[in-house]
């Protein structure tokens, strides 16, 4: 087995729930998910997210594996409490100036990579931001091009503006955002993602496509032993290349 084959394994054992143990102190995923719509109603009623249209229910025949009972698949739409992309209009940009300016080459899976940033104006960035405003620990998603897919969490604590190649997903207090980054970092969310990709010239998926890719729920507490053993074992696997 390669060392890619092996994080790969890896990251197979974990979506499936067979990477750390289930504990039953630690509640279930329908609680998680019950307390998540209870936080987004509560963000929908003091004006700071939208109300939105319910998705149906999945099905049992939708699933594409079997999870532990204590888990629940989910919309990704359900347990986000934004899902938005950055500006479809490419704006004046420049080697200096007031805010940066993030497109999809510099999304990697370390975080944001500014050693090629370009800058826009501040009445630009406001317009942007408006819509689209990516803070420290949202999860960001390549969703145009060849690097389709790649995924990690924002590690600029300063306001910057991106260009629509890169989505936007924030998650509730409730959600581990690195434990959603592995998820979509395994083989079988990653080629799922891409073979949805359409379009001529450049090929893309769209939100409504991520909004409805469908997640395994853990419990929080077991989200974040998940992330904590994947955090132990993916070096590891680094090391032998």
């Amino acid at each position: 087995m390669t060392p890619q084959e092996l994080k790969s394994s890896i990251l197979q054992l974990a979506i499936q729930g067979k990477l750390v143990e289930q504990r039953p102190e630690e509640g279930t995923g329908e609680e998680l998910y019950r307390q998540i719509q209870a936080e987004k109603q509560r963000l929908i009623k003091e004006g700071k997210i939208k109300k939105e249209k319910p998705l149906p229910d999945i099905a049992e025949d939708e699933v594409p594996f079997e999870i532990p009972e204590s888990w629940k698949w989910v919309n990704l739409k359900e347990i986000t409490t934004k899902i938005t992309d950055g500006t479809h209009h490419s704006p004046p940009n420049f080697e200096r100036g007031e805010y940066m300016y993030v497109t999809a080459k510099n999304i990697k899976d370390q975080g944001v990579i500014c050693s090629n940033i370009t800058y826009v104006s501040q009445n630009v960035h406001n317009e942007i931001y408006a819509r689209c405003d990516p803070c420290l620990g949202d999860v960001l998603l390549i969703k145009d091009g060849a690097t389709t897919g790649v995924v990690t969490v924002n590690n600029l604590n300063r306001p910057f503006s991106m260009l629509s190649s890169v989505a936007l997903l924030k998650m509730p207090e409730k959600m581990c955002a690195w434990y959603l980054v592995y998820i979509l970092r395994s083989d079988l969310f990653h080629k799922g993602l891409r073979s949805q990709m359409k379009g001529t010239g450049i090929t893309r998926i769209t939100l409504n496509q991520i909004e409805q890719l469908m997640i395994p729920l853990p419990p929080l507490a077991e989200q974040k032993r998940i992330v904590a053993k994947l955090e132990e074992l993916l070096p590891l696997c680094e090391r032998l290349k």
